[in-house]
């Protein structure tokens, strides 16, 4: 086998773009999808959500946990996310399954160019979405803006992986997925400047042997811990109601959980920081840029 073909595009939209043909194979949609509806219909139990509520998944890649909120009830569904070929195969399941949802393409510190304002009663940011946002400022103005997108008691669902022990561990490999000849490495460089380097190797094997080309392709993370997400969520308007450890909603453990997911409710205050609701002050020229492209699919 040669050394791999490296793709040049560090950048998420790039990085999720070149692996979106292949995303569901690596994930297992249809299982992610059937833990995705267990798991929101959970989740409006715990948080005393009523079907017909306005929902939002942040990151949505291709759609699961957007659908599975539409197919709950929640009324309007939204997914945003910042690559459009992932929203691309997000619409074609929603069209096969017949289940109507709305398709917004954006990142996450634009959201009030993208969404309802004050009128969602949950913001779901699932899978490793936040250290996305490389600069901890980026981090602090999207929590600012889900706050903004809720209704007073609305709740915000994060998750990432518990970087505090992949840290201390140093653990680089993430995940090893195999479907059918299709072979997913993810795995982490740990780097100087206490970022991450992603990665993706993608294999295609034939009769044993690797198919040219191998493609590895690479974007950057910031890995926020625990008390990092609690701080920046607390600044921007957020009580933490629960810790967990799971989309099953076991308890957090941070020295063995493999993921965090922080339940926050909405509390009251002043604009918080991060924020440009309809009265604040104009958006600045790369906001107001910015190509919003949206998408109503149904059966």
């Amino acid at each position: 086998m040669t050394a791999p073909h490296i793709a040049p595009d560090m950048r998420p939209q790039g990085f999720y773009n070149a692996m979106a043909s292949r995303y569901d194979r690596m994930v297992g949609f249809e299982n992610r999808l059937a833990t995705a509806r267990e798991f929101v219909r959970e989740l409006g139990r715990r948080t005393d959500t009523p079907r017909g509520s306005a929902a939002v998944d942040l990151g949505c890649g291709t759609g699961a946990y957007a659908l599975a909120l539409a197919g709950d009830g929640f009324s309007p569904a939204w997914g945003v996310d910042i690559a459009a070929e992932m929203l691309s195969k997000a619409r074609e399941h929603a069209a096969r399954l017949g289940i109507r949802a709305t398709f917004v393409e954006g990142d996450l510190t634009a959201l009030p160019a993208l969404l309802p304002w004050a009128g969602t009663d949950l913001v779901l940011c699932l899978g490793n979405t936040l250290p996305h946002l490389i600069e901890p400022a980026d981090l602090g103005r999207s929590l600012g803006q889900m706050h903004g997108l809720l209704r007073p008691g609305g709740a915000a669902v994060l998750q990432t992986l518990n970087y505090g022990r992949i840290l201390a561990r140093r653990e680089r490999v993430v995940s090893i997925d195999r479907d059918g000849d299709w072979e997913f490495l993810r795995f982490y460089d740990f780097l100087d400047n206490g970022l991450l380097g992603f990665n993706l190797l993608t294999i295609e094997w034939r009769q044993g042997r690797a198919r040219e080309p191998v493609t590895l392709t690479t974007t950057l993370l910031r890995p926020y811990r625990q008390q990092e997400l609690e701080e920046a969520a607390a600044a921007h308007g957020f009580r933490i109601a629960d810790r967990l450890g799971s989309l099953g909603f076991s308890p957090f453990d941070p020295a063995e959980s493999d993921t965090l997911i922080l339940l926050l409710r909405r509390i009251s205050r002043d604009r918080p920081s991060g924020t440009a609701g309809p009265t604040a002050r104009p958006m600045p020229a790369r906001t107001r840029a910015l190509r919003v492209r949206r998408s109503v699919v149904s059966g």
